[in-house]
């Protein structure tokens, strides 16, 4: 209801109006990629769980990323068909697909997921301290990624529709379609990565690889606006690649009891904090010059600044290791 209130001529002109509706939906749907992923990891749990009480029972265990790969080809899909709705019917088609993608979902979930989770044994807490290197610096890089990821995520878009020439709506909707249909082979096969290299080399290819993409998007000629789409496959790296590498990484430093709480942790700081202030950050930086650098000098800026986060942070691990080891 709130989502679709800004269809009201009178909530669209005024952006106080905007802001408000947009911040009250934001906060309603802020549990939700923790939840998500804290379910998706329980689910992988229970495999492996009922797997050792009857070896060979449930055949080979799935994992975090192959559970994760749904929601990504619904999200694709979904865009696709809102981009090409919305050229051919106006904005309300954005928001028909909407009520109608999470009515389905609200459905799904009150009618097939358990009634209650599984409770805690009586007197446990969650052990373990969070205030450990390792943790800090974690979530150093989450914050820094998802403020560099707010300039693709919530601006891409308005550079494409204000920079370019001939940019249409099915564009901006095949865009999507492209990140998320390469994020699913990504998704199917990152365990086997994650199974084999360490997870701070695994975010570290996931930073350089996004400097090339922002890069790229700066080298985009103004008048084929449609070659985005060569760029688009590498979302498949830069978000789902990271993302389900920072759900291991949180997974494996989360004190004992307190797994879903650091899941959610996890997705607030990148999608909401981060994110957010990326949001407002890139906001002033993007606007045209003189108030701001305009969005190409942006976008460079942006490969530049995470080419050098990439080596303090590596760094900071190489550091913490000489320094912590045994004489």
């Amino acid at each position: 209801c709130i989502i679709c209130s800004l269809l009201l001529p009178a909530l669209q002109e005024h952006f106080a109006t905007i802001c408000a509706c947009v911040m009250l939906a934001s906060a309603m749907l802020s549990s939700r990629a923790g939840l998500v992923d804290a379910l998706t990891l329980r689910v992988v749990l229970q495999y492996q769980e009922a797997e050792k009480l009857q070896p060979g029972s449930t055949g080979r265990l799935p994992s975090y990323g192959e559970q994760r790969l749904f929601g990504a080809a619904g999200y694709g899909c979904f865009a696709l068909l809102s981009g090409t709705l919305m050229d051919r019917l106006g904005d309300v088609a954005m928001f028909a697909t909407f009520i109608f993608s999470l009515g389905t979902t609200v459905l799904i979930a009150a009618t097939q997921l358990p009634a209650s989770g599984v409770a805690k044994k009586s007197g446990e807490q969650a052990t373990g301290s969070l205030l450990r290197f390792e943790v800090v610096w974690f979530f150093c890089n989450l914050l820094v990624y998802g403020m560099h990821m707010a300039l693709v995520e919530s601006f891409l878009f308005v550079y494409l529709v204000s920079d370019f020439d001939g940019t249409s709506k099915r564009l901006l909707g095949m865009a999507v379609f492209l990140m998320c249909s390469f994020e699913l082979p990504v998704f199917f096969k990152i365990q086997y990565l994650i199974d084999r290299f360490s997870l701070t080399t695994l975010l570290t290819a996931c930073q350089l690889i996004f400097a090339l993409r922002v890069f790229a998007y700066s080298c985009l000629p103004y008048d084929m606006p449609s070659l985005v789409l060569l760029i688009e496959p590498l979302h498949g790296i830069t978000m789902a690649a990271m993302w389900s590498c920072s759900v291991e990484f949180g997974r494996r430093l989360a004190p004992k009891g307190g797994e879903a709480r650091m899941q959610a942790v996890v997705a607030g700081v990148f999608y909401r904090v981060a994110q957010g202030a990326g949001a407002l950050l890139w906001g002033f930086l993007t606007r045209p010059p003189p108030a701001g650098y305009g969005f190409a000098e942006m976008y460079r800026f942006a490969a530049c600044s995470m080419l050098l986060w990439a080596v303090i942070w590596n760094g900071g691990w190489i550091f913490t290791r000489q320094w912590l080891a045994p004489e």
